[in-house]
């Protein structure tokens, strides 16, 4: 994910933050429905394999201060990020454009439930992939 930050700050000159990386299932089950489909456990953030990013113009997060802006930035380093390897939520039917994943080994999330729960959530950064 640093080298996604590093390679689009080199090519659009831009620069960005990580506004959400791992987040617990009750965190994702307290996220508003317009914003997410996802339920606890169904969403790589709890997996620690997601991360939001967004870009940061005259010293302000943009989509705090300029919602369409931080749209069209975000579809500037999508391609970035695809090209790194890693699924971005901008080429989905239902758009997230901050939202970037990996898939190790294309596991998904209904592959890495049952590993998780038996970890226990909270061991997440010991999942095998």
């Amino acid at each position: 994910m640093i080298k996604l930050i590093n390679t689009a700050y080199q090519r659009l000159g831009i620069t960005w933050v990580i506004t959400d990386g791992y987040r617990s299932p009750s965190a994702q089950d307290a996220l508003p429905r317009a914003n997410t489909n996802a339920k606890a456990l169904q969403s790589y953030h709890q997996y620690g394999l997601a991360i939001d990013i967004v870009s940061v113009r005259k010293g302000e997060i943009t989509y705090l201060s300029d919602d369409n802006q931080s749209k069209l930035d975000s579809q500037k380093i999508g391609p970035i990020g695809q090209e790194l390897g890693l699924e971005w939520g901008g080429s989905w039917k239902k758009k997230d454009w901050p939202h970037f994943q990996l898939s190790p080994n294309g596991k998904t999330w209904r592959e890495l439930k049952p590993q998780l729960l038996e970890l226990g959530v909270k061991n997440y950064k010991n999942l095998k992939f």
